[in-house]
């Protein structure tokens, strides 16, 4: 994601045609524009950190279950040759 997209409120509220926005607005822009960066990021972050740990999770459920499907399919085999 370009993070640059995120600072446009800034200049806005500070491009010389908004000179008769009211103040307010121009304070909320620049905050919404410093703030809303930071917050995606760290919200990425986290669901990076999230995404790949349950992928972990999930690739280790279908080793075991993997793992343990061989196990019976031998134990099968063993089983029907000593009869």
């Amino acid at each position: 994601m370009h993070y640059g997209v995120l600072m446009y409120p800034v200049y806005f509220a500070l491009n010389k045609n908004t000179i008769d926005m009211p103040i307010g607005f121009k304070i909320m822009s620049i905050t919404i524009a410093i703030i809303m960066p930071i917050f995606i990021i760290i919200i990425e972050y986290i669901s990076k950190n999230l995404i790949s740990k349950l992928m972990i999770i999930l690739i280790k459920k279908i080793l075991d279950l993997l793992r343990k499907r061989k196990r019976r399919k031998s134990f099968n085999r063993k089983y029907i040759k000593t009869q």
